[in-house]
């Protein structure tokens, strides 16, 4: 049986989405900062939308944590993944962290401090890819595949991407192992050498 290769997102096709966020609107801001944290830490969109703003924690300098309550994977009914913020999450998050300007529970809040919705952020996406004239359907789930396939790239041994992702089973993480030719042949070539 073959396995599909998943389907990611390269830098270009990610700064052109981002190059079509217009900052001046809180809405930009909150979606540009949820698409850099998804593409950041590999969060399913559904587990993004469920922070809560004691779920995001600074360890130190630009490292930053988000602690997701029951993770798929994990025994202890959550996991942490640890992340860089970088300047797509800095507009939103730090006037938030900084000077505690943050009403409710959700990081990720309508206008009206209403929890955002899976199916808004995705049709958000949707309308910025196709404004950057990218033919592909582009989803929010693509972030996630497009986290582990370059952390694959990076050399990120199996067992650290299945926690970050939270995958229960070694098997789920086994997709973005076999879709990366250009590792396999790196390490084939190290051997010839």
């Amino acid at each position: 049986m073959k396995t599909k290769k998943p389907r990611t997102l390269d830098d270009e096709e990610l700064d052109a989405i981002f190059a079509h966020v217009h900052r001046e609107y809180f809405t930009q801001r909150r979606n540009a900062a949820l698409l850099a944290l998804m593409e950041a830490t590999g969060l399913r969109v559904s587990e993004a939308l469920a922070l809560k703003t004691t779920d995001i924690v600074l360890i130190g300098g630009p490292l930053w944590k988000v602690v997701v309550p029951d993770g798929e994977g994990c025994k202890t009914g959550w996991r942490e993944v640890p992340f860089v913020m970088n300047k797509r999450m800095t507009d939103y998050f730090l006037p938030w962290y900084y000077h505690d300007v943050w009403e409710g529970d959700y990081v990720f809040v309508t206008s009206n401090g209403n929890q955002l919705t899976p199916s808004s952020f995705r049709r958000w996406l949707h309308r910025k890819a196709c404004e950057a004239g990218l033919t592909k359907n582009v989803t929010p789930h693509m972030l996630r595949h497009t986290y582990a396939t370059r952390r694959v790239q990076a050399g990120w041994e199996r067992p650290a991407v299945q926690l970050a992702l939270g995958h229960k089973s070694p098997s789920t993480t086994d997709i973005y192992f076999h879709s990366d030719i250009r590792r396999l042949v790196e390490l084939v070539g190290r051997d010839v050498t």
